[in-house]
Parts: structure tokens; C-alpha cells; sequence
């Protein structure tokens, strides 16, 4: 009689599932690391009202000294629209800041960047923010996220808008420069603070 044939043996998928010889393995495409610099606006105008802008804040931040964007020009400074800055206060090695007058798109995740903004003392400043009510001047939103500076001059009075804000108020001395470094320092200190509160994940 005949023998029972065997079942063939089942292919080895295995082999066809294997690249050709001499094909190369697909690079894992590496994922952009996350910007962790923390941003610092400053106004854009030139008017009577701003005391700091990109003339002449890098001095202020970095050296703890005040000079009027005027001198700042006329000294040679030129203009920019985003400078990087190194702080030195109350860190033992320098941590790089981005400085901008310019906001991001509205939809940039750039916004979760910005620390901290020195205002004009007018809220069409923030008519370009995407923060919850920026653009119709309720500011409230924006300055729960962002810690807010205003600056005048000692001998200049208040105005009504900024003190209905939730902002440090700070009165700059027009010709006594040894109170600027204390309160540069007391800046820093602040927007610490606020960074600590929020848990943020910036390099700050």
C-alpha cells in the first residue's frame, strides 16, 4: 500500500517579512527639542510713556543701569526686534533671555515662552495677544499669565488705566542711578517668583 504523504511543511513567512540584503534600516527621524528660553516683551513705541524699549533695555536687565532709549540711540545701540540677553543677578552662571517687541502669531507656541512684559500704560499694546480678552483691552487673563511691569518717571503723575492693572508699579528716578540696580534685582526676584508659582518648565 501506499505511504500517507506528509503536508508540506508552512512557508516561512519569517524570511518575507525580512528587508532585502543590503537594504538599510529607516532612520528614526529626530523630534525638534522644545525652546525652554523664557521671553521678556517690551513696548514698540517711541512715545513720552515708554521708558523702556529695544533700545535700551539689555542695559537695564543685564547691567542693572538706566539711560533713556534717546541716549541709548545716540550712543550708537541699534534697533532690533528680538535680542538675547544673559542674567546674571542672583544666579550662580548666566541664563539667556530672548528680548522682542514683536508678538508671535497668535497660534505660535512661542506665547507659553513669554515670563514677563514691561508696559506703555495702553492696552492697544496687547491688541496682538491671544490671551483671553486681549485684543478688546480686558487684560486680566494676560496679566494671571504673564508678570507685568509699568514704569514712570518719579516726578510724573499717575495715570488712571495702569493702576487698575494687575501689574509691579515702579518709578524709575530720572538722575539718581544708584536705585536702579535694586530694583532691576527686585525684577528678577519677581518674575521668579511667578515662575515658581506656575511650575514652569523654562529655563529660568
Amino acid at each position: 500500500p501506499d505511504r500517507a504523504r506528509r503536508p508540506p511543511l508552512p512557508a516561512d513567512r519569517s524570511s518575507s517579512q525580512r528587508p532585502p540584503s543590503g537594504s538599510k534600516p529607516q532612520p528614526v527621524k529626530p523630534t525638534k527639542p522644545m525652546n525652554l528660553r523664557p521671553v521678556i516683551m517690551v513696548p514698540a513705541g517711541f512715545g513720552v510713556n515708554v521708558l523702556l524699549n529695544m533700545f535700551n533695555i539689555q542695559k537695564y536687565l543685564e547691567e542693572g543701569k538706566f539711560e533713556t532709549w534717546e541716549e541709548a540711540q545716540k550712543g550708537g545701540v541699534k534697533k532690533e526686534s528680538t535680542k538675547f540677553i544673559k542674567r546674571t543677578f542672583a544666579k550662580d552662571h548666566a541664563v539667556n533671555y530672548q528680548i522682542t517687541d514683536k508678538p508671535f502669531p497668535k497660534d505660535s507656541h512661542d506665547w507659553g515662552r513669554v515670563v514677563a512684559v514691561f508696559t506703555m500704560g495702553a492696552k492697544w499694546q496687547f491688541k496682538d495677544w491671544p490671551f483671553k480678552g486681549a485684543a478688546q483691552g480686558d487684560l486680566v487673563d494676560t496679566f494671571n499669565r504673564v508678570k507685568a511691569f509699568n514704569l514712570k518717571f518719579h516726578d510724573t503723575p499717575k495715570t488712571d488705566e495702569p493702576q487698575k492693572w494687575n501689574c509691579v508699579h515702579l518709578n524709575i528716578h530720572r538722575h539718581h542711578r544708584h536705585t536702579d540696580r535694586g530694583q532691576v534685582e527686585q525684577i528678577w526676584k519677581d518674575i521668579d517668583l511667578h515662575l515658581n508659582a506656575r511650575r514652569s518648565k523654562l529655563k529660568y
